[in-house]
């Protein structure tokens, strides 16, 4: 059994401590106490188990408040587990958001794991814009084949969710 599915299994962060973190995330405020609130949620969420993290994560989707998304944006650029910054950039696809898109874009452009590039490139088919069709473009050569048919699917997603008649017809010759 590989590390991290041992972690999964046999770990146990307290369920009391991962709802209070949430509370955290789910209230806005002023904006200094969001960024605090904020801060110290990116200060525990390294120690968490990666079944924790996942909790977290999804729940961000429903959060949706300023520590949520910074706290999400946070684990999309540096959390040590792929699996965990994959998850991240799908709940991204999900709340979109300004900061997000950005992060959306340098995950696809630069995280070292295909899974986060595949999952930043579905996140771009639901949130980008016109503007990304170029940088997806870009990454439609990545190695990875997976990263390759996401950039190509997001690239058609994008042309009929920004539908001009030309660029729907065409997107959906290339499905």
């Amino acid at each position: 059994m590989s590390d991290a599915c041992a972690e999964v299994i046999t770990s146990h962060y307290p369920r009391r401590r991962i709802e209070r973190l949430l509370v955290l995330l789910s209230r806005e405020s002023g904006r200094k106490d969001d960024e605090r609130r904020a801060a110290f949620v990116i200060r525990h969420f390294p120690k968490m188990p990666v079944a924790g993290r996942f909790e977290i994560i999804h729940s961000l989707a429903a959060a949706r408040s300023r520590p949520a998304r910074a706290l999400l944006t946070h684990v999309l650029r540096h959390d040590p587990s792929p699996l965990v910054r994959h998850e991240a950039a799908f709940v991204v696809g999900y709340i979109g958001g300004p900061k997000e898109l950005q992060e959306a874009r340098r995950a696809l452009k630069q995280d070292p794991s295909f899974l986060v590039r595949h999952e930043a490139a579905m996140a771009l088919a639901e949130i980008g814009t016109l503007t990304d069709l170029a940088l997806l473009t870009e990454c439609t050569v990545d190695e990875n084949e997976e990263v390759t048919i996401s950039c190509e699917f997001a690239i058609a997603r994008i042309r009929v969710r920004c539908a001009t008649p030309s660029s729907a017809a065409g997107a959906l010759d290339a499905v």
